[in-house]
């Protein structure tokens, strides 16, 4: 028996009982290697998406700076700014968004 009739047989599940142990053996191997073969192939093709869609994405962020090399060009001033907004924030239990340094004066 070739591997499509013992397919054929397969999707009766009468006739399963009536295969011989080679047939069945045969078939258990076919299904079970197509089954992981799809599926192999599935996420393979997932895996790929995923890639070219984060490359894509990636591709329109190109020209935001990282932040290393923003606080290359930081001057001492707003590093200092920065600080003591921090510090402000931390002392009045609120978040640095909602604390605002309009002037510095150094004493």
């Amino acid at each position: 028996m070739n591997a499509s009739e013992v397919l054929k047989l397969f999707a009766d599940p009468v006739a399963i009982k009536t295969l011989q142990w080679a047939d069945l053996t045969t078939g258990i191997l076919i299904t079970l290697f197509l089954g992981m073969g799809v599926t192999f192939l599935v996420l393979i093709i997932l895996q790929m998406a995923t890639i070219g869609l984060s490359r894509v994405l990636a591709a329109g962020t190109e020209s935001v700076k990282p932040v290393e090399h923003c606080a290359a060009t930081l001057s001492s001033d707003d590093e200092l700014a920065a600080v003591i907004t921090s510090a402000v924030a931390a002392v009045m239990h609120k978040s640095a968004g909602e604390v605002v340094i309009k002037s510095l004066k150094q004493v």
